[in-house]
């Protein structure tokens, strides 16, 4: 009698161990799914973080080349600005040696005149 009731106990212990190993087995078999969902989501975030960085990279280049394009303009327009400057310094000064040749001869003229006039009086 004893020894049936240790059989019946121990096959109870062993049908709850089976139950327990099962469930136990369920759950690291979800957990291991868990993990590999994981995985996954950061997989795909760390590959999104590297196309944002190279987007990144992209957007930055670019932006030094139309700094530097920009930069290249504004340096061209400004040396032709200065050529424009100096042009317009040397008409000016042509000019003024023209008014100021104008008004030697005029001066000259008038001596001239005042000259003749003088001679033909007298």
């Amino acid at each position: 009698k004893q020894r049936s009731e240790l059989e019946r106990q121990s096959c109870a212990h062993e049908q709850g161990a089976a139950a327990l190993a099962a469930e136990g087995g369920a759950q690291l078999r979800a957990l291991a799914g868990e993990l590999v969902a994981e995985r996954g989501q950061r997989a795909a975030l760390e590959r999104r973080e590297e196309a944002l960085r190279e987007e990144g990279r992209e957007l930055s280049a670019r932006l030094t080349a139309e700094l530097a394009a920009a930069q290249d303009r504004q340096s061209a327009l400004s040396s032709a600005g200065q050529l424009q400057v100096l042009g317009l310094s040397a008409e000016l000064t042509a000019a003024h040696e023209q008014r100021s040749q104008a008004q030697d001869q005029l001066v000259a003229l008038e001596r001239n005149f005042a000259e003749r006039e003088a001679a033909s009086n007298s």
